[in-house]
C-alpha cells in the first residue's frame, strides 16, 4: 500500500510539474478513475502546490537535503524519467512545501479516506447486532450506520455513529473507545451505553454502566463526565444538558420490552410513537393526563394499543398511516 501511495505521489508531482509521459499520465488517469477519493487526493495536492507557489520567493528554508533525499528515492524504485524541475531559489521553496505535503498528504489519505472503510447499516424496521475488531458487541437500531476501520488502526478505537446503538464496550486501557456523530464525541475505556443520533435530532447518550466523556464534537465545551445511571443531551448549537435516566423505556427498542408505572398516557403514546415510528393523534386532549400502567414483552402496536384504550376507556382507528385516539362515543 505505501508503495503504491509513494509511485502516485511521484505521478502526481510529474503531472503538476508537466514533467509526465504518456505512458505515466495514462497510469495516473486509471488511478483517478478508480475512486472520487483518489481524485480528491489529487485536487488537494495540486491546489496545494500552487499554493506554495505564490509564498515569498525570498525566503530559502533548508529543506534541499530533503529533496535530494526524495530523489534518491524515486532513483531507487527505477521510475523513469527523472521530474526535470529547474531548481531555482523560488523553485526550491515550491518543490520543498509541495514534499512536504505529499508526506503529509500521503499519511492524511491513509487516516482519513481509508479509515472507515467497513460500514454496517440496518433498514427501517430492521435491527442487528454485529461485533468490531476488539470484541466490541453492538446492537444497532433500525435506520442506523456504523463506520470503523477493520482493525482499529491508530491510537483510538473510532467509530462513527449515525442513528442509534448500544454497545459495550471491550476494555482496553492504552486504547480509547471513541464514538463519533455529526456534532458529538464520546470517550470511553470500557462500559456499556446507548447513543442516539439521528438526523436533525439532539443527540442523547444514557450511561448502563462505567463512565464516558461526552462533548461537543468541536471541542467548545470541556467534556462532561457521565456515570452510571445518567443521561446527557446535545443540541446542535447549545450547551450539553446533563440529567438522570427516568424513562424505564429508554433501552425498549433493545430489550423488546415496553413497561408503563402509573405513566401519563401523553408519555405513553410518546413512546409507542419512538418504539414503532408511527404517528398516534390524540383527538381528545383531555386524556393525555391519564396514567397507564402494564407491560408488554414483543409488543405489537395495535394489541398494545388494545389494552390502553380499554383500560381507559378509549378507541383507536387508523386512516392510512396514521393513528387516532378518541374517547369512545356514549
Amino acid at each position: 500500500m505505501h508503495h503504491m501511495i509513494d509511485q502516485i505521489d511521484t505521478l502526481i508531482a510529474r503531472s503538476i510539474e508537466n514533467t509526465i509521459t504518456p505512458a505515466e499520465q495514462a497510469q495516473l488517469d486509471n488511478w483517478l478513475q478508480e475512486d472520487v477519493a483518489n481524485r480528491q487526493y489529487f485536487e488537494t495536492l495540486k491546489n496545494t502546490w500552487l499554493f506554495a507557489g505564490k509564498s515569498n520567493p525570498n525566503y530559502t528554508p533548508d529543506t534541499i537535503h530533503n529533496w535530494e533525499r526524495f530523489q534518491q528515492r524515486v532513483a531507487e524504485q527505477g521510475t523513469t524519467p527523472q521530474p526535470r524541475f529547474v531548481i531555482t531559489y523560488r523553485n526550491i521553496f515550491r518543490v520543498a512545501a509541495a514534499l512536504i505535503v505529499l508526506a503529509g498528504a500521503t499519511l492524511l489519505y491513509l487516516l482519513f479516506f481509508t479509515q472507515y472503510d467497513t460500514t454496517v447499516l440496518t433498514a427501517v424496521g430492521e435491527k442487528k447486532q454485529i461485533t468490531l475488531p476488539d470484541g466490541t458487541a453492538v446492537f444497532m437500531n433500525q435506520g442506523s450506520s456504523i463506520e470503523y476501520a477493520p482493525g482499529f488502526s491508530g491510537a483510538e478505537r473510532t467509530v462513527r455513529l449515525q442513528g442509534e446503538a448500544f454497545f459495550e464496550v471491550t476494555q482496553q486501557a492504552a486504547k480509547p473507545f471513541v464514538v463519533l456523530t455529526s456534532i458529538s464525541k464520546t470517550k470511553v475505556l470500557g462500559t456499556s451505553f446507548d447513543i442516539k443520533a439521528y438526523d436533525g435530532q439532539a443527540v442523547e447518550i444514557a450511561v448502563l454502566s462505567g463512565k464516558v466523556a461526552f462533548s461537543d464534537k468541536k471541542g467548545k465545551e470541556s467534556p462532561v463526565t457521565l456515570a452510571t445511571g445518567h443521561k446527557a443531551i446535545l443540541q446542535s448549537g447549545q450547551n450539553i444538558r446533563q440529567i438522570p435516566i427516568a424513562d424505564p423505556n429508554f433501552m425498549a427498542w433493545k430489550e423488546n420490552r415496553l413497561l408503563f408505572q402509573d405513566t401519563p398516557l401523553s408519555t405513553v403514546i410518546g413512546t409507542l410513537e419512538s418504539y414503532f415510528n408511527v404517528d398516534i393523534t390524540v383527538i381528545t386532549p383531555e386524556v393525555l393526563t391519564y396514567k397507564y400502567t402494564g407491560s408488554f414483552d414483543a409488543p405489537r402496536l395495535e394489541e398494545t394499543l388494545n389494552a390502553i384504550c380499554t383500560s381507559a376507556n378509549l378507541t383507536w382507528t387508523k386512516e392510512k398511516d396514521q393513528y387516532k385516539i378518541s374517547t369512545k362515543i356514549p
